[in-house]
């Protein structure tokens, strides 16, 4: 680990600063547990800034459980990878080659390695879909004869200006829509229910009647025929219609 990342510490609330000082807010996938399978098998499990369920109770060296865990498909392998913990140092770089922001550990199990812990490079790339704040797949390598892993996550938590909209939160944008939908739905409903009741227009009439520059009235107009339980002497809608038709 470089001297400047031991500067740089595991924050609990997984809010982090990389090496060049720049700051990503990783908080919405603190506690996201994420899975994955290798071609050959092995399960990879990763709860980032946190510690995974799969614990490695059979591995002999003192590191059973941590951020980061390989179950291996063929035999009883398993191994830590990673330990997040808020009392040791993370490197958090923006300067390795194709990665945004990466999370560089290495305090894995040190069994079957030759005395050496494991280490574990987590790479997070914004998606195409800025939006994507949980990766609905991601890629976990193991070199052959090695004990270093990458991970590869995409998410929109490391994307500029962060997550846009979708499950990374709604834009203002969809909000309005939304609201407009609603808001006409509404007007169709209650304006129809309106004027069917009080007023004297049937059929394609009440369409007619309900033309957009009479919006907020009949709107205005049905939720007060609604909440009065739908009884009306038919004086408000001669009173509006006076003035709108």
């Amino acid at each position: 680990m470089s001297t400047s990342a031991q500067a740089i510490t595991c924050p609990a609330d997984c809010k982090v600063t990389a090496d060049d000082g720049t700051k990503y807010d990783l908080s919405a996938l603190k506690g996201q547990t994420l899975t994955t399978t290798s071609d050959n098998g092995d399960v990879y499990t990763m709860t980032l800034c946190g510690q995974t369920a799969q614990t490695c109770s059979k591995d002999p060296s003192t590191v059973i459980n941590g951020m980061a865990v390989q179950k291996q498909g063929s035999g009883d392998g398993c191994y830590v990878l990673g330990v997040y913990d808020t009392q040791q140092m993370c490197e958090w770089s923006t300067s390795e080659p194709g990665a945004a922001l990466s999370l560089i550990m290495q305090d894995g199990s040190s069994t079957n390695c030759m005395g050496q812990d494991r280490s574990l490079a987590v790479e997070l790339n914004c998606p195409k879909d800025k939006s994507a704040l949980v990766p609905t797949s991601w890629t976990a390598v193991n070199p052959t004869g090695t004990c270093d892993y990458v991970f590869k996550i995409e998410t929109c938590a490391v994307c500029a200006g962060g997550c846009v909209g979708g499950s990374g939160g709604s834009g203002a944008g969809t909000i309005f829509l939304i609201l407009l939908l609603v808001s006409f739905l509404l007007y169709l409903v209650v304006g129809s229910m309106y004027q069917y009741k009080v007023g004297e227009h049937r059929g394609s009439d009440i369409c007619v009647s309900l033309y957009p520059t009479t919006f907020c009235g009949y709107v205005a107009a049905g939720c007060k025929f609604c909440m009065s339980g739908c009884k009306s002497s038919g004086a408000e809608y001669e009173s509006f219609a006076g003035t709108h038709l």
